[in-house]
């Protein structure tokens, strides 16, 4: 298990960087044996001959392999280091994988207060259900953390890198000595940061994707991703994947493979521009808190840094104002579009309490800190001076 001491320097974290660009850029890359087509061909079939009785190929049924499929699951690997990968039908499915395969009745998962809504959402629902039990704890007090994980045991202990919306920033590498202490498996959902933080090098069990943002990079597709550490992890979770018929497409793995060969490059532009803006929004006298671990007063920062090669493009910010502040904001901005998702090369801005946690009950909410003033920004692919310029002139319609 890695510790804090134990995580590669900064010069073998590039190098590895580096190593993993040009081999995800040559995934399936010059392979058809066909027509021998540069960029590998898309499989639409959903069923495949057997070679005689008894001798199935090595693929069979659209539901359990697909070529496509499988060099998108080859290409994750790669990018998080993992034993082996499962290609799901959303990023939703990939969060409830590690449940489905690791968790039995009344076993319990812990997991941050301001977590994704629709996370907190399944949590609860499969709680209330009497199928699990769930506990939502502040990780940033490790000692709440590890007296709660001594004394109950959790099967599941389930952080993101970053949180959704507030990008709150948890002692990942501490979490993981503990996990690995109680014999508590880790599960990391790495959404907001692939590229930039690698959860099983530090000591993760499961990497989770939500392969929709950053990793297809161009809103045209829903998937998602779940790597594991260990063979035999990867195995219950591709068991429990093909048994609940929530594998991805061909045609959606096809796309994420292709979006996936720029991802590297995607990631320094997306983080450039989201530097610029928050700085641009730390100054404005209508904002209250800017939440972006790249600024060296937010929460995590120091974390984040020590274990990544960058902080994200993914920024949230409270106006000072209220609701009619946060509609003029909205409704004077250009190059932002109001929506949901995140990760795409085009700018959006979204209003968690009416939108990604509009079902999270207001308590909640409170306690996370989300507000009706708070905003979330995925910082797009355009020219920065561009955006900069629209939130300015956003700003001064409130």
């Amino acid at each position: 298990m890695a510790q804090s001491s134990q995580l590669a320097s900064s010069g073998d974290s590039i190098k590895s960087k580096a190593s993993k660009i040009t081999k995800i850029m040559h995934v399936g890359i010059g392979e058809d044996t066909n027509h021998y087509a540069i960029a590998p061909p898309l499989y639409m079939s959903s069923t495949y001959s057997f070679e005689a009785l008894g001798k199935p190929r090595a693929c069979d049924y659209g539901r359990t392999h697909n070529p496509n499929r499988s060099l998108l699951a080859q290409a994750i690997d790669i990018l998080e280091g993992g034993a082996g990968t499962t290609i799901t039908n959303s990023g939703m499915a990939a969060v409830h994988l590690p449940v489905q395969a690791f968790m039995n009745h009344g076993d319990l998962i812990i997991a941050p207060t301001g977590s994704y809504g629709s996370t907190i959402r399944l949590f609860n629902s499969l709680k209330d259900k009497g199928m699990i039990d769930v506990r939502w704890l502040d990780f940033s007090d490790l000692e709440q953390v590890e007296e709660t994980i001594k004394t109950h045991r959790p099967k599941i202990v389930f952080m993101e890198t970053a949180s959704n919306p507030l990008l709150r920033v948890y002692d990942m590498p501490a979490i993981a000595a503990l996990c690995q202490k109680y014999e508590a498996l880790l599960v990391v959902d790495n959404t907001f940061l692939p590229g930039v933080v690698f959860p099983l090098e530090i000591g993760a069990d499961i990497v989770i994707h939500s392969a929709t943002k950053y990793l297809n990079g161009h809103g045209d597709i829903i998937a998602g991703t779940a790597t594991s550490k260990t063979k035999e992890h990867a195995e219950q979770i591709a068991f429990w994947a093909n048994n609940a018929g929530t594998t991805c497409s061909a045609f959606d793995s096809f796309q994420i493979l292709r979006g996936m060969r720029t991802l590297f490059e995607r990631m320094e532009k997306h983080q450039s521009n989201a530097d610029a803006i928050a700085k641009f929004l730390k100054k404005s006298k209508h904002v209250e808190t800017v939440y972006y671990p790249g600024l060296k007063s937010s929460f995590g920062h120091g974390t984040l840094k020590s274990i990544g090669n960058g902080f994200g493009a993914m920024i949230a910010f409270d106006l000072k104002g209220d609701l009619p502040a946060v509609k003029a904001l909205v409704e004077n901005l250009n190059w932002f579009n109001l929506a949901v998702s995140l990760g795409g090369y085009e700018s959006l801005i979204c209003h968690p309490q009416t939108m990604t946690h509009s079902t999270v009950c207001p308590d909640i909410l409170s306690e996370a800190g989300i507000t009706d003033k708070s905003i979330r920004m995925s910082v797009g692919l355009e020219d920065a001076d561009d955006l900069i310029a629209d939130l300015e002139t956003a700003m001064k319609a409130i």
